[in-house]
C-alpha cells in the first residue's frame, strides 16, 4: 500500500482517508467589516466579512469643522448639532432652550421683590446653560472626528477620557434639562405658596421646638383612658363600616362580574351600570361622605354610614374581580350535573371566591381604620376627635400619646390581617 493514500485494510474492503483540509483563508479585516461569513468550496474554508447594513460603510462626516460647529451652536443653540448630522437632537435643544428663555423672561423677574437682582439671576442662569451647551458640544467633537474609521480601542479611550474627573462629569451634565426641571418645580412651589423662609423666623423656630419637645415626651397617664373611650370607638366604627359595606357588596358584586353578566345581551347593560356605580362611589373620598352624613346627625353613626358607603364601592369592585378570576371548568361540571343558575352560583362560584372575599374584607378593614381616625376630625368621634382637640390646645404631649396609640393599633391590625390573609389565600 502507498503511504500517500494512507489506506487501511478492513474485513470488507479498503477505507481511504481524504487529505487533510488546509487552514482557512481569512479575508483581510477592515474597520468597516460586518459580521463574518464562512463558505466551503473545493475543500477550502474561506471566511469573509459582510458589509454592514445601511448601504455604504463610509463614516458620516460632519457638515462643518469644529470651530464652525461651536460658532453655530453659540449663535443658535441646536444648530451645531444639525451640522454634526444630528438634526433631531438639534431641534430638541432649540425648543428646550427657547422654552427656558421665555419662561425665565416672563415669570422670573415678575415674581421677585427686587427686579434688579432677578434680572441678574436670569442672566446668570441663561449664561450657565449656554456655556454648558458649548462645553458639551466641544467634548463630543473628538468622538465625531474619530468617526467610524477608528478602532474600538480608540473610541473607548476617548469616551473614558471624557468621564475622568468629578469636575468634568459635573460640567458634562445637561444643565438645560436640569434648569427646565428646576424651573417647573419652582413654578409649582410658587403656585402652591410654598415659603421656605417660614422655617427661619424666630417665632416659628420656637413653635417647632415646643412641638418636637412635646412629641418626644408623651403623657403616659392618659393612655388607658384614651384607649378605653376613643380607640375602641374608632375600631368599632371601622368594623361596623366594613361589615355593612361587605354585606351589601357581596350580592351586587355578582352583577358586576364580566364572566357572569357579559355572556348574554340582556345582562350586559347590568354589568356596565354596576361598574359605573361602583366607580362613582369610590371617586368620592370617605371624608366627603362623612360630611354629607354628619349634616343629618352628629355622633358615631354618620362615620359608620360613610365607611359603609365607601367600603361598598371598594369591596364590590374587589369581589367582582375575584369572581372574574374563577375556574370556569367547575361551573361547567356543575351545570352538566343539572344544576340551575342559583345552584351553580352557590356550589361552583361561592366556594372559589370565599378566600378572596375574606382577604379583600380584611384589606378594607385596614383602610377603614385609617379613615375612621380622619372622620373623627369632623365630629364622628374616636381618636380623630381627641387629636383635633389636643392640637387645637397645643397640647403636644397628649397629642403624642394619642398618635402612639393610633400607630400601635394600626400596625396590629395591619400585621394581623396580613397573617390571616396568608392563611386563607
Amino acid at each position: 500500500m502507498s503511504e500517500s493514500t494512507d489506506k487501511a485494510a478492513t474485513g470488507d474492503g479498503i477505507a481511504v482517508r481524504a487529505p487533510a483540509a488546509p487552514p482557512p483563508v481569512l479575508a483581510p479585516p477592515s474597520a468597516h467589516n460586518g459580521p463574518p461569513l464562512q463558505s466551503f468550496e473545493g475543500g477550502v474554508l474561506t471566511t469573509t466579512f459582510a458589509r454592514p447594513r445601511g448601504g455604504s460603510s463610509a463614516p458620516r462626516q460632519p457638515l462643518a469643522t469644529g470651530g464652525v460647529v461651536l460658532v453655530a451652536q453659540a449663535l443658535v443653540p441646536g444648530l451645531g448639532y444639525a451640522l454634526l448630522r444630528r438634526p433631531l437632537r438639534g431641534a430638541v435643544t432649540l425648543v428646550m432652550f427657547t422654552i427656558l428663555i421665555l419662561a425665565l423672561y416672563w415669570q422670573f423677574p415678575k415674581d421677585a421683590w427686587q427686579p434688579g437682582v432677578a434680572w441678574f439671576w436670569f442672566g446668570l442662569i441663561a449664561g450657565a446653560v449656554w456655556l454648558n451647551l458649548l462645553y458639551r458640544t466641544a467634548r463630543e467633537l473628538p468622538l465625531l472626528a474619530a468617526g467610524d474609521g477608528s478602532d474600538a480601542a480608540t473610541l473607548m479611550r476617548l469616551r473614558r477620557g471624557q468621564r475622568q474627573g468629578f469636575v468634568r462629569s459635573l460640567c458634562g451634565l445637561n444643565l438645560l434639562a436640569i434648569a427646565l426641571v428646576v424651573f417647573g418645580l419652582n413654578r409649582l412651589a410658587i403656585d402652591s405658596e410654598v415659603d421656605f423662609a417660614l422655617f427661619t423666623r424666630q417665632s416659628n423656630l420656637q413653635s417647632a421646638q415646643k412641638l418636637a419637645s412635646g412629641l418626644l415626651h408623651p403623657k403616659w397617664s392618659i393612655a388607658w383612658s384614651t384607649i378605653h373611650h376613643y380607640a375602641w370607638i374608632t375600631l368599632e366604627m371601622a368594623i361596623l363600616g366594613t361589615a355593612g359595606g361587605a354585606l351589601v357588596a357581596a350580592p351586587f358584586s355578582f352583577l358586576a362580574a364580566r364572566n357572569l353578566m357579559g355572556r348574554h345581551p340582556v345582562t350586559q347593560p347590568v354589568y356596565y351600570v354596576m361598574r359605573f356605580l361602583f366607580s362613582c362611589i369610590r371617586a368620592i373620598p370617605t371624608l366627603i361622605w362623612g360630611l354629607m352624613a354628619i349634616s343629618f346627625t352628629l355622633g358615631h353613626f354618620p362615620g359608620v354610614i360613610a365607611l359603609s358607603i365607601f367600603s361598598f364601592g371598594l369591596l364590590a369592585k374587589l369581589y367582582s374581580e375575584a369572581i372574574e378570576a374563577i375556574d370556569w371548568g367547575q361551573i361547567e361540571a356543575v351545570t352538566a350535573a343539572g344544576a340551575n343558575p342559583l345552584q351553580v352560583v352557590l356550589f361552583a362560584v361561592v366556594p372559589q371566591v370565599i378566600p378572596y372575599f375574606i382577604s379583600s374584607t380584611l384589606y378594607s378593614l385596614e383602610v377603614n381604620v385609617h379613615s375612621s381616625v380622619v372622620l373623627g376630625l369632623i365630629g364622628a368621634g374616636g381618636l380623630g376627635l381627641v387629636i383635633n382637640e389636643y392640637i387645637g390646645a397645643f397640647a403636644w404631649s397628649q397629642t403624642s400619646m394619642v398618635l402612639i396609640i393610633t400607630i400601635v393599633m394600626t400596625l396590629a391590625i395591619d400585621y394581623g390581617s396580613a397573617f390571616i390573609r396568608s392563611r386563607v389565600v
